[in-house]
């Protein structure tokens, strides 16, 4: 596998301390159909809700985190109270970026402290709070807000998304050029590298920046869609990870998938079990699609390398209309649900 510009596989996290969302209204907003479909999206600024058919954000949230359904977002900020500094956790509603506490921590790190990952329903949530070559991660539950295990692991990892039966996480080991996949044991403590056929061969690590992340329609998989600048003749690559075994295998992207700009790249999974990759060109004769079928790839023999069909089709899939145009566009999360 290859590394990441660390961004990972849900979203961009970033802290965000003591900084509210922006609810974007009032003169010069455009005025769209309240029950539009709403695009979540990283820009520069965080997460953003934009309206399909829009490039204005109806409320952008610095550091916030979505579910990969779409279904809930959630951010931490550091507070102050009588018993000390912490952090308190906060839910987003994906529609309307209104704001409530879910939960309340203090003392501890909160300068470090941020939302990793969000189980899809947002039922269940991974803080990372990363320190000197080890990150203590806090398993949350929003309805509760507490958790039930706050192991600290070795390095500085990255969760992304749970294990089906919860005991687990799946997270980027970062190292100062790369990273691994990691499975981090949550009752326990103990972590290691995941496994699949393309560990058959010396691993690789992977390198490149996350375009896209989704779930396949039984959210028992995840396909991470990534660009790849390490080398010329593998432009991009999806990484598939199954979320039950940890098994993970990478398919290699030609040019020119991951050459343009942030946008121009779509993931989809579709009903019949195939994963497609869409890039958008200027003129639509030259836009192509690759596709892949996971059931083929886990039932098979392990190679090397893994290869998607690829052909031209104007039609191929893309991000939602309008919300690339939105400033400081960095990426697609999902429709908000």
């Amino acid at each position: 596998m290859r590394r990441v510009v660390i961004g990972v596989f849900f979203a961009l996290t970033a802290v965000a301390c003591g900084v509210e969302a922006q609810v974007l209204s009032g003169p010069g907003t455009t005025t769209l159909d309240p029950d539009s479909p709403l695009a979540l999206v990283d820009i520069d600024a965080g997460l953003a809700g934009v309206p399909v058919g829009s490039s204005e954000p109806r409320w952008v949230v610095p550091g916030a985190v979505a579910a990969p359904d779409g279904s809930a977002v959630f951010a931490a900020r550091a507070v102050s109270n009588a018993a000390g500094n912490g952090f308190e956790v906060v839910r987003i509603d994906p529609h309307t970026g209104t704001e409530s506490r879910v939960g309340l921590h203090v003392p501890g790190p909160s300068a470090a402290v941020h939302v990793a990952a969000v189980a899809p329903g947002g039922d269940r949530l991974a803080l990372a709070a990363p320190g000197d070559d080890k990150t203590l991660v806090l398993d949350f539950d929003p309805s509760s807000g507490g958790g039930d295990y706050k192991p600290t692991f070795e390095g500085t990892v990255e969760p992304e998304a749970f294990s089906l039966d919860g005991t687990r996480l799946f997270a980027a080991r970062i190292y100062d050029d790369r990273y691994h996949v990691h499975v981090l044991e949550l009752p326990t403590a103990k972590q290691w590298p995941t496994l699949g056929p393309d560990k058959t061969w010396p691993p690789e690590d992977m390198y490149g920046s996350v375009v896209q992340a989704v779930l396949s329609p039984d959210r028992t998989q995840l396909a991470t869609l990534y660009r790849d600048s390490s080398t010329p003749d593998h432009t991009a690559f999806v990484h598939l990870l199954s979320l039950a075994t940890g098994a993970t295998v990478c398919i290699d992207l030609h040019a020119p998938f991951g050459t343009g700009g942030p946008g121009t790249d779509a993931l989809v999974w579709k009903p019949d079990g195939k994963v497609t990759v869409g890039h958008s060109a200027v003129d639509p004769a030259e836009s192509m699609q690759a596709s892949f079928e996971p059931a083929a790839i886990w039932a098979g023999e392990p190679q090397a390398h893994y290869h998607a069909e690829t052909q031209p089709n104007p039609s191929a899939p893309a991000i939602p209309d309008g919300v690339a145009a939105t400033p400081g566009f960095e990426r697609f999360v999902a429709l908000a649900i």
